[in-house]
């Protein structure tokens, strides 16, 4: 639990270099970090190729991770779980951004917590089904807005879920909170 506060409150800090990052790669080290837990659900996981950001390659790698872990996590008791990771770069508003999908068949939730998961400490399952501290999603959150970027999730109750993150590919572009805006009249 400490462990994941002390990563919700980094998150937010700018002393995080920014680089050039190759979400590709990335990924590629998601899977091998996590791969005992995957070989053990059997899951399969499908992305395209994934664009190069600006970033703390910290900050995405954790951002990755959680959205991962959380399909593997919530995945139906008796069914592989399948993860598509889709992306597509597009200008949004004038801003050139990678717009990536991370959709599973897992359990779901339902659609009016699209919002409130993002809230630390929000569990929509028991912690005696699911272990995690509430603040992944919360993490996620913080580290898509740190780069100027937003998030935001559609669940179907035993049907998946589906978590789109929007990224400017330049920190250059980033301008704070108008740019936060400019990307949530996408939803």
């Amino acid at each position: 639990m400490i462990d994941s506060i002390l990563r919700l409150s980094s998150a937010s800090s700018s002393d995080q270099p920014v680089n050039k990052v190759d979400l590709n790669e990335l990924l590629h080290q998601v899977k091998i970090d996590l791969e005992m837990l995957i070989e053990e659900k059997a899951a399969v996981i499908h992305s395209d190729e994934l664009p190069t950001v600006e970033g703390a390659k910290i900050l995405l790698f954790q951002l990755f991770y959680n959205l991962v872990i959380n399909s593997l996590k919530f995945s139906k008791e008796n069914e592989a779980p399948i993860i598509h990771i889709t992306s597509k770069v597009e200008y949004i508003k004038g801003i050139e951004s990678a717009i990536i999908k991370v959709f599973d068949n897992g359990i779901g939730f339902d659609s009016e917590y699209n919002a409130s998961i993002f809230l630390p400490f929000t569990r929509l399952n028991s912690k005696d089904n699911y272990e995690g501290s509430g603040l992944g999603l919360a993490l996620c959150r913080k580290v898509v807005q740190r780069h100027g970027g937003t998030i935001f999730s559609d669940g179907q109750e035993g049907k998946g879920a589906t978590f789109t993150v929007i990224l400017p590919l330049s920190q250059a572009n980033r301008t704070g909170q108008d740019l936060l805006s400019r990307f949530d009249t996408l939803r």
